[in-house]
């Protein structure tokens, strides 16, 4: 790699040293690295450990190539293939729905970006450069097995109802026990394969060397915790996926154990060692599956918990309609990191995604479907190239393996290929997250490094020829040259303390964010457990400036972030309520504080309108801008602001384009034409609700009330009549709502129904109360 230079040497400073300490704590630190939200606990958090770390060790990079005036990078076989997946998210970028997301990943989570992605592919071929020989490679592995491991001791105490970060406030109301440390199971079921092959590498080469002894013993630890992790956390995700890749475990160990140089006694010792890894991990994994078996092990209160995930059935229509939506979709996909985009437009009618609502998922069933749908064709056949060259690479690694000498360095030389060979079949089973893209990439740069120290002379390298300076003589030949490198060195160093503070301040922003969302807990927790306690007017004002001083100065900091200019503009829309309520108070006859009052209220109405409005600016194909623009719009009409009824109108209609099947959003604009004075077309946004949802009590109500008044009465009847029958099957008969229906058809019935008089001229209908509502 580069050599330092004299003066670099004279004053104590290895760069290499220092670049190698930051790539070694990046792997440990990664693992653990987490930010609660309720919304994304890892991709955000970790991606910022990334940006951070890699911004210092390609800095140093550069200041090493201005004075060692040569680069030099080792190659490997598999580059090529990584660098068309980057060529083809580049172009998936430059076409996607939204660039934005497609840059920073949805609402500025980074991990699913661009940017994350090419730092993490920079990062790792530059650490060839600082990572040389066996020592840095076997402490490389060791330290990440090290943070991972402590990741699966706080991951079980989680899965058995402890929040293991109780002791920090602000993320005591923030995490959920009984979920993995990484959130999503299968995400920790991968990393715990990776971990467990990594580990059998260590216990296998102790058993061919007989060294190492403190490893060995510490790689069984690290093994047995990572299956113990899978047992648990495979209850609910089931038993195909765990078989097939122990299966795949075991049949590519054995061409390693073949053409390896290995006495059979030993060989028959690792291949046995391996089997009985298999049956450690898959038997309890089989007797977990079996409810009673797994009742009689388990705690009697333990309370089983899973995130919500798309089946496979839903995720390949997500796919499938993405594809045929045009051909820009289809060969380049909808744009990198924008499967929720894609997931509320085109998810189908089903009556289990309807029941949740508003929920979106970040990612399908597997990396395979949810790259294609993001990334199109054009990703899928270069990743199929991608696996051609890993499984390439192994054909040849095992040829190369029977002559090498050292046998212990070629297992390990292989264990790492069976990793690579393992994650890329798992991306057809499982999704991936930054941390695995981040270890794949690292593993294709250790197999590189392994391979050059085990052939004994220099492998294939990458150099570029810039300039050199002896730093031992400065001569009048070369003092111009030296201080240009100066100044160029203050340049990369000014633009890498420019990036970490943008890091930093992303970071800190988070950290307000956080503060925010457990304050928010905190206080709806007060009203839990008295659904009849209501916070008084005071103490809506105080939650209300509250959150609005976390956020703002969150926005401060992270100004461009979609999801926190959503969030101020939802907490001024609650301060203007707030301020309005505290309004209809005041004696009509104290007219300065009236007029104080109203001042406010049109700052805080003109400051909601406006943060809405950025952050449908920033990404507008996010359904979830839309509808908050949307509610700001509808909650304004509500305070009297018609001059917003074509806004609140125009936004519902963006928001429906992007989530289609939102049946609340239908409803929501049928109200807003009630209040236009247009119950026809208020009429036709109810059915099309009915249409999606046939089961919602609220849009059936209030269609029944626009045929009354339009003097349909056998309509009238009939909406009566369909509200009572599924109020009783939801057996929802001693709600008051049901003896309203009771009532009202036996007035239709007895004739007694007085039929709405002519809407005098200027007048408004009144808009149902959404407290009301009962759906299914």
């Amino acid at each position: 790699m580069l050599q330092e230079s004299t003066q670099n040497s004279r004053e104590g400073i290895n760069i290499s040293t220092i670049q190698k300490f930051l790539f070694k704590g990046l792997l440990f630190l990664l693992p653990l690295t987490i930010f609660p939200f309720p919304w994304d606990w890892t991709e955000r958090g970790m991606s910022l450990l990334i940006l951070f770390v890699s911004t210092v060790i390609l800095g140093l990079e550069v200041i090493k190539l201005l004075w060692g005036g040569t680069f030099s990078i080792l190659k490997s076989s598999i580059d090529i293939g990584f660098f068309l997946i980057l060529f083809s998210y580049l172009l998936s970028t430059i076409f996607s729905v939204d660039i934005n997301t497609s840059l920073w990943g949805i609402d500025g989570r980074l991990g699913s970006g661009l940017i994350v992605f090419i730092a993490v592919l920079l990062v790792s071929i530059v650490a060839r450069g600082f990572i040389k020989g066996e020592k840095d490679v076997r402490s490389l592995i060791f330290i990440f097995l090290i943070g991972f491991f402590i990741n699966n001791v706080l991951s079980l105490f989680s899965f058995f109802g402890f929040n293991v970060w109780g002791f920090i406030p602000v993320y005591k109301d923030l995490y959920q026990a009984g979920l993995p440390l990484l959130r999503f199971g299968g995400v920790h079921l991968l990393v715990n394969f990776v971990s467990l092959i990594l580990s059998l590498g260590l216990i296998g080469e102790y058993l061919i060397s007989q060294k190492r002894k403190v490893e060995f013993i510490m790689s069984i630890i690290f093994g047995l915790f990572s299956a113990i992790n899978v047992w648990v956390f495979s209850i609910n995700e089931g038993l195909v996926t765990i078989s097939v890749l122990l299966v795949l475990l075991i049949g590519l160990l054995i061409p390693v154990l073949k053409f390896i140089k290995i006495d059979k006694e030993t060989s028959r010792q690792v291949f046995l060692l391996s089997l009985i890894t298999v049956f450690i991990v898959i038997i309890p994994v089989i007797f977990l599956q079996i409810p009673n078996i797994r009742e009689s092990i388990l705690p009697k209160d333990l309370e089983v918990v899973s995130e919500l995930s798309l089946g496979f059935d839903l995720s390949w229509k997500i796919f499938a309609s993405t594809i045929v939506n045009g051909f820009v979709p289809g060969f380049l996909g909808y744009g990198l990191g924008t499967y929720p985009i894609a997931y509320n437009k085109f998810k189908p009618l089903d009556t289990g995604l309807l029941s949740l609502g508003d929920s979106t998922f970040q990612m399908g069933v597997s990396e395979v479907l949810t790259k294609i749908t993001t990334g199109g064709f054009l990703w899928f056949f270069v990743w199929l190239f991608v696996g051609f060259l890993i499984i390439k690479s192994f054909i040849k690694d095992l040829k190369d393996a029977r002559e090498i000498n050292d046998t212990s360095g070629a297992w390990r030389f292989l264990i790492i290929d069976v990793t690579l060979l393992v994650l890329f079949v798992a991306s057809f089973f499982f999704s991936f997250t930054v941390l695995i893209t981040f270890l794949l990439l690292t593993l294709v740069s250790i197999r590189s490094i392994i391979r050059e120290y085990l052939k004994g002379s220099p492998g294939d390298k990458f150099i570029l020829k810039f300039w050199a300076v002896n730093l031992d003589s400065l001569s009048s030949g070369n003092k111009s040259l030296y201080n240009f490198n100066i100044f160029l060195t203050v340049i990369v160093a000014i633009i890498s303390v420019f990036l970490l503070g943008v890091c930093f301040t992303k970071t800190v922003s988070s950290f307000h964010v956080l503060g925010a969302e457990a304050y928010s807990i905190r206080e709806n927790r007060k009203y839990q457990d008295d659904p009849e306690a209501q916070p008084t007017l005071e103490e809506r004002e105080k939650f209300a400036l509250e959150v609005d001083n976390y956020y703002s100065k969150a926005l401060a900091l992270d100004e461009d972030n979609p999801f926190y200019n959503r969030k101020k503009a939802l907490i001024l829309l609650e301060q203007l309520g707030v301020v309005a309520e505290a309004y209809s108070k005041i004696p009509e006859e104290d007219t300065e504080q009236r007029d104080q009052y109203l001042q406010a209220i049109m700052t805080l109405k003109n400051n909601a309108v406006e943060f809405a409005r950025k952050a449908t600016d920033i990404s507008p194909a996010v359904y979830a801008n839309w509808l908050t623009r949307s509610t700001v719009y509808t909650g304004l009409v509500g305070a009297g602001f018609d001059e917003h009824i074509s806004d609140a109108i125009n936004s519902l209609e963006m928001a429906i384009t992007l989530n289609p099947l939102n049946y609340q959003l239908y409803n929501t604009l049928a109200q807003v034409y009630i209040v236009k004075g247009d119950q026809a077309v208020a009429l036709q946004y109810l059915l099309e609700v009915l249409r999606i949802n046939p089961r919602h009590i609220p849009s059936i109500l209030l269609a029944a009330d626009l045929s009354k008044e339009a003097e349909d009465m056998e309509s009238y009847v009939a909406y009566l009549e369909a509200a009572k029958l599924i109020l009783e099957q939801e057996e929802a008969t001693e709600l008051d709502l049901y003896q309203e229906v009771l009532t009202a058809l036996e007035e239709a019935d007895a004739g007694d129904v007085e039929l709405p008089k002519e809407p005098e001229e200027g007048g408004e209908v009144g808009v149902p109360e959404p407290d009301s509502e009962v759906s299914e």
